[in-house]
């Protein structure tokens, strides 16, 4: 345990001096090495926003209503429903997240690659042509990290 020093003031606001008290010792944690990606982890997977689609939408208005309509009575069927509704948006959301995240780990190692044949590429008409090669991986990567398509 540390022993802390704990000031007292008058009402004046005066230090009149003070006491000391223990207090519990805190731990102190590691510091992640932030440039080892292994020696750390933020989250387990990112969290995916629910896809419905306009028939979905539609289904899960109706049974809200319904079951708003019938909320003093039995909804338990209405909430079986609703829950397969949204778990299967869950796994169109987090599929599309997953693909979206492949799509762009491959642009990112296009560019990479195009930079590395740019570099090493000799004077003349092959390093336009790398040139112009990492431009196309560069505009694709702008394109897959906004979120549109090709």
């Amino acid at each position: 345990m540390a022993i802390e020093y704990v000031p007292v003031y008058d009402e004046n606001g005066v230090d009149v001096g003070g006491y000391t008290e223990s207090v519990p010792a805190v731990p102190e944690q590691d510091e992640p090495d932030w440039n080892d990606p292994d020696s750390y982890h933020l989250e387990a997977e990112p969290m995916a926003t629910p896809v419905y689609t306009k028939a979905e939408k539609a289904k899960r208005a109706r049974l809200l209503l319904k079951g708003a309509k019938r909320s003093a009575g039995d909804v338990s069927g209405i909430e079986r429903q609703l829950d397969r509704i949204d778990a299967a948006a869950r796994d169109r959301g987090r599929r599309k997240a997953a693909a979206h995240q492949r799509t762009l780990d491959a642009a990112k190692d296009e560019v990479a690659q195009a930079r590395v044949k740019e570099r090493t590429a000799p004077r003349g008409p092959e390093r336009q042509a790398a040139r112009e090669t990492r431009r196309a991986a560069e505009r694709r990567l702008r394109l897959v990290e906004r979120g549109a398509p090709r």
